[in-house]
């Protein structure tokens, strides 16, 4: 009878938690946000080498800008990406806040991350658009494979 006890004391303590390596969608979540906050922090700062980590290898960069006579579309490897923010590294460094975020996970596996944006320098707000991350989850956490923006000129 002891054991028939243990045994099921056993299976329901192992129940009652995720196994090791799974998460709960919640912690999914806020992993998801902690990323994206991060990526937005090393962008900020210029930080290119550690911001490099936050991608897959094969991530892809698509923006689409609002000009006064309609907008330009560009998509953009990664690697290329990254070389052109190296080129930067001395600019002026930016907070990116971004707002209203929404999070939706399939599988525990694929995130979407979308939220309203606003780039600051020097105390002002010089665009903003809509953030919209495609991440998937590696052994070593979430990655960006996917980051796509509209990007808006705040004199319009």
């Amino acid at each position: 009878m002891l054991k028939l006890t243990l045994l099921v004391l056993v299976i329901g303590l192992s129940l009652g938690k995720p196994a090791t390596g799974q998460t709960s969608a919640a912690d999914d979540t806020r992993a998801v946000i902690d990323a994206v906050q991060t990526q937005l922090e090393w962008l900020g700062d210029r930080n290119v080498d550690a911001l490099a980590t936050t991608f897959t290898d094969h991530a892809v960069i698509v923006v689409s800008r609002q000009l006064e006579n309609g907008a330009t579309n560009t998509v953009t490897p990664v690697a290329e990406w990254l070389e052109r923010s190296r080129a930067n590294q001395d600019g002026t460094p930016f907070e990116e806040r971004i707002s209203n975020i929404q999070v939706t996970i399939d599988s525990g596996q694929l995130a979407h991350l979308r939220a309203d944006f606003a780039i600051i320098v020097n105390g002002v707000t010089t665009s903003f658009g809509k953030d919209h991350f495609m991440l998937i989850k590696e052994l070593d956490g979430w990655k960006v494979a996917l980051l796509g923006y509209t990007n808006v000129p705040s004199g319009r």
